[in-house]
């Protein structure tokens, strides 16, 4: 080798190791190790594995036209189904929980769509898509207490800690109306992006919210003031919030079910599902998810702790658009199925 060969290999060494050791003379991470802390700080995100239960149908009840959602009582007794296409009489019907037997239903003019329990059960809150209303319904008179108009066609309802706010998506409005229950009276509205939907109220009263059109999610203070405005997973339909609250479950109409960590909305995980998740409940410990599949009829149960996912055709369901999860049971899950007109209970296979 040529004494300016030499030069040209040394130069080009001293060259190479300038560009590491440079940056980090300036307090300044090169590259290798800027990736290296980015990759600890940010873990891949996980996708579970195909296992889990299968559900088998446990015991079913006719409906009405087009049942449109399924709620339980938080102390598990008593199921409200929406008939959506039942205008002006029995818009909400009652059963029992454990045995599916219908105990009663509430009438009022236009439809119902979805609903939300007080924490006491002893209150049922309705949307009323074609009237513009929230209704409040004594569930043990089976009679309305008050209605409160609200924005253009409400749809998910969600009871704050409070005991007295009541938040209504107002789907073809751009908002959402904040009810206080006492007066009866809507206080304000919350702006938002196209087509609210999904909500959960954290316990410190802030509302988080998703605009279905634009991919957004919205957080709001108790007071009203919006505290922050992201993007989500491309149309995100229902949330619910982990026990602890540090991470949300989203149904995103093109992924299937995804979570976040709740403050930095970084997702951390995703679970495959039946086409066109819609409504999605959890059990009271976090553990299982359920989501309710509209394209594929299906049930999708998802293991938060193992990991695993695995979705169900319940015989006899077309179309499943309502769900919900027994909060005093382990794993028994409630769905409507929309073509078929019935509300079904569904339980782990033995």
């Amino acid at each position: 080798m040529t004494s300016s060969s030499r030069i040209a290999v040394v130069l080009a060494f001293v060259a190479s190791a300038l560009t590491v050791v440079a940056p980090l003379a300036l307090g300044v991470a090169a590259p290798s190790v800027a990736l290296a802390r980015r990759a600890r700080r940010l873990p891949p995100i996980f996708t579970t594995t195909h296992a889990g239960p299968l559900l088998r149908v446990v015991g079913e009840a006719p409906t009405g036209v087009q049942p449109k959602s399924v709620t339980i009582s938080p102390d598990g007794a008593t199921l409200a189904v929406c008939i959506f296409g039942r205008l002006n009489h029995d818009n909400v019907r009652f059963y029992d929980a454990r045995t599916l037997r219908p105990t009663g239903s509430v009438s009022f003019p236009g439809n119902a769509v979805e609903s939300a329990w007080s924490a006491d059960s002893r209150t049922l809150y309705v949307s009323n898509f074609r009237r513009h209303n929230l209704h409040v319904i004594d569930v043990a008179a089976r009679r309305l207490l008050g209605t409160v108009r609200v924005g253009r066609h409400p749809k998910v309802v969600v009871a704050a800690p409070d005991g007295h706010t009541v938040y209504v998506a107002n789907w073809a409005g751009r908002s959402v109306s904040v009810v206080d229950t006492r007066t009866m009276t809507e206080v304000r509205r919350l702006p938002t992006g196209i087509h609210p939907r999904g909500m959960a109220v954290r316990r410190d009263g802030r509302l988080l919210v998703l605009s279905f059109e634009e991919s957004l999610l919205h957080e709001f203070s108790p007071d009203g003031r919006e505290l922050r405005r992201e993007p989500i997973c491309t149309y995100p339909r229902h949330i619910v919030l982990s026990p602890d609250e540090s991470r949300a479950f989203v149904s995103c109409t093109l992924r299937g079910l995804s979570w976040y960590e709740t403050d930095t909305l970084r997702r951390i995980g995703t679970a495959p599902t039946g086409q066109n998740p819609r409504t999605i409940a959890s059990t009271r410990d976090g553990r299982w998810i359920a989501t309710a599949d509209f394209d594929t009829s299906t049930v999708t149960i998802v293991d938060t702790t193992g990991s695993t996912h695995r979705s169900t055709a319940p015989e006899g369901a077309d179309r499943i658009v309502g769900l919900a999860v027994d909060p005093t049971a382990a794993l028994r899950v409630y769905i409507t199925s929309w073509q078929t007109d019935r509300v079904m209970a569904l339980e782990p296979r033995q």
